[in-house]
Protein backbone atom coordinates (compact mmCIF):
# COMPACT_ATOMS: atom_id res chain seq x y z
CA UNK A 1 0.00 0.00 0.00
CA UNK A 2 1.10 3.54 -0.52
CA UNK A 3 0.47 6.24 2.07
CA UNK A 4 -2.83 7.33 0.49
CA UNK A 5 -4.25 3.83 0.89
CA UNK A 6 -2.73 3.50 4.37
CA UNK A 7 -4.51 6.69 5.43
CA UNK A 8 -7.83 5.40 4.05
CA UNK A 9 -7.38 2.15 5.93
CA UNK A 10 -6.62 3.92 9.20
CA UNK A 11 -9.68 6.19 8.82
CA UNK A 12 -11.99 3.33 7.85
CA UNK A 13 -10.86 0.65 10.27
CA UNK A 14 -9.36 2.33 13.36
CA UNK A 15 -6.42 -0.05 13.43
CA UNK A 16 -5.12 -1.38 16.77
CA UNK A 17 -1.55 -1.38 18.05
CA UNK A 18 0.60 -4.07 16.45
CA UNK A 19 3.91 -5.40 17.60
CA UNK A 20 5.24 -6.32 14.16
CA UNK A 21 4.78 -4.49 10.86
CA UNK A 22 5.93 -5.84 7.53
CA UNK A 23 6.85 -2.66 5.68
CA UNK A 24 4.89 -2.00 2.54
CA UNK A 25 6.48 -2.12 -0.91
CA UNK A 26 9.95 -3.15 0.26
CA UNK A 27 10.27 -0.06 2.45
CA UNK A 28 9.72 2.44 -0.36
CA UNK A 29 9.36 6.10 0.51
CA UNK A 30 5.67 5.95 -0.44
CA UNK A 31 4.81 3.34 2.20
CA UNK A 32 4.85 2.93 5.98
CA UNK A 33 3.82 6.56 6.36
CA UNK A 34 3.29 8.75 9.41
CA UNK A 35 -0.45 8.09 9.65
CA UNK A 36 -0.06 4.33 9.66
CA UNK A 37 2.89 4.35 12.06
CA UNK A 38 1.08 6.69 14.46
CA UNK A 39 -2.02 4.48 14.39
CA UNK A 40 -0.42 1.08 14.93
CA UNK A 41 2.78 2.03 16.83
CA UNK A 42 4.81 -1.01 15.79
CA UNK A 43 7.68 -2.19 17.96
CA UNK A 44 9.40 -4.12 15.17
CA UNK A 45 9.36 -3.81 11.39
CA UNK A 46 10.48 -6.35 8.82
CA UNK A 47 11.55 -5.05 5.43
CA UNK A 48 11.73 -7.66 2.70
CA UNK A 49 14.14 -6.24 0.16
CA UNK A 50 16.81 -7.51 -2.21
CA UNK A 51 20.47 -6.66 -1.82
CA UNK A 52 21.64 -3.78 -4.06
CA UNK A 53 18.22 -3.46 -5.65
CA UNK A 54 18.02 -0.84 -8.42
CA UNK A 55 15.20 1.07 -6.68
CA UNK A 56 17.17 2.09 -3.60
CA UNK A 57 14.77 0.31 -1.23
CA UNK A 58 14.38 0.70 1.63
CA UNK A 59 14.11 4.47 1.25
CA UNK A 60 16.05 6.63 3.70
CA UNK A 61 12.87 8.52 4.63
CA UNK A 62 11.13 5.27 5.58
CA UNK A 63 14.07 4.20 7.71
CA UNK A 64 14.06 7.67 9.32
CA UNK A 65 10.34 7.44 10.17
CA UNK A 66 10.94 4.10 11.86
CA UNK A 67 14.09 5.26 13.67
CA UNK A 68 12.34 8.37 15.02
CA UNK A 69 9.86 6.06 16.74
CA UNK A 70 12.49 3.67 18.07
CA UNK A 71 11.16 0.81 15.94
CA UNK A 72 13.52 -2.15 15.66
CA UNK A 73 14.13 -2.93 11.96
CA UNK A 74 15.03 -6.28 10.43
CA UNK A 75 16.03 -6.23 6.75
CA UNK A 76 16.35 -9.26 4.52
CA UNK A 77 19.06 -7.59 2.45
CA UNK A 78 21.28 -7.36 5.52
CA UNK A 79 20.15 -10.35 7.58
CA UNK A 80 18.81 -12.89 5.14
CA UNK A 81 15.62 -14.71 6.03
CA UNK A 82 13.74 -13.17 8.95
CA UNK A 83 11.68 -15.55 11.05
CA UNK A 84 9.26 -14.35 13.70
CA UNK A 85 8.05 -16.74 16.36
CA UNK A 86 5.01 -15.97 18.46
CA UNK A 87 4.86 -17.48 21.92
CA UNK A 88 1.56 -17.84 23.75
Amino acid sequence: MNQVVEERLVRAKGLPHCQVLVAGHHGSGASSGETLLNAITPETTVISVGTNNPYGHPAPETLDRLAQRGVEVYRTDQMGTVTIQVKP
